[in-house]
């Protein structure tokens, strides 16, 4: 018989509650979880953003990569690299649809070359940066130096060439 209390007592325990008492979660516990999913989302999104914008510099270096051989060229042709032009490094100073950047010689004198590219804000490869930011490689033609670089800001831009077509609105 005490087996049976045992067992009772134990099956008890485990029976069904009253239906009209039934667990659920509250308003204030779906709101925290909806907002602790929004903050993650936002998280997730900003740090998207930053990764495929970072993939874009790809192709900006590609090209400057094509850039600097045709500098090269220009400087072992020529014995200087004053003088070179857009041109000369095969690109158009323009946004168009095929591309994130526009590329455009910057500014340098006898053996320094700035080989320059600037993200479209209009008329770029969609989607357009709300911010333009230019990426640049330094290069000495005649040592060898490559320096590479990244503004944010777009300030004391040493890529403004104000003798190309479209780049006025960048000229001091």
């Amino acid at each position: 018989m005490n087996h049976r209390i045992r067992l009772f007592i134990f099956e008890k325990n485990h029976l069904p509650t009253n239906p009209n008492n039934k667990k659920a979660f509250t308003l204030l516990e779906l709101i925290i979880v909806i907002i602790i999913v929004g903050i993650l989302a936002t998280l997730g999104l900003s740090q998207y953003t930053t990764i495929v914008e970072g993939s874009r510099l790809g192709e900006a270096k590609a090209k400057i990569g094509a850039m600097r051989k045709l500098a090269l060229e220009y400087y072992l042709k020529n014995g200087t690299a004053t003088g070179i032009t857009n041109t000369d490094l095969g690109v158009t100073n323009t946004c168009s649809g095929e591309s994130y950047f526009r590329f455009l010689k910057g500014t340098n004198d006898a053996t320094w070359v700035r080989c320059c590219s600037v993200r479209c804000t209009a008329n770029g490869k969609s989607p357009n940066a709300p911010n333009p930011y230019i990426v640049y490689l330094r290069m000495n033609v005649d040592s060898g130096v490559l320096e590479w670089y990244k503004d944010n800001t777009y300030s004391e831009n040493p890529c403004t060439d104000c003798t190309s077509t479209g780049a006025s609105s960048y000229c001091p």
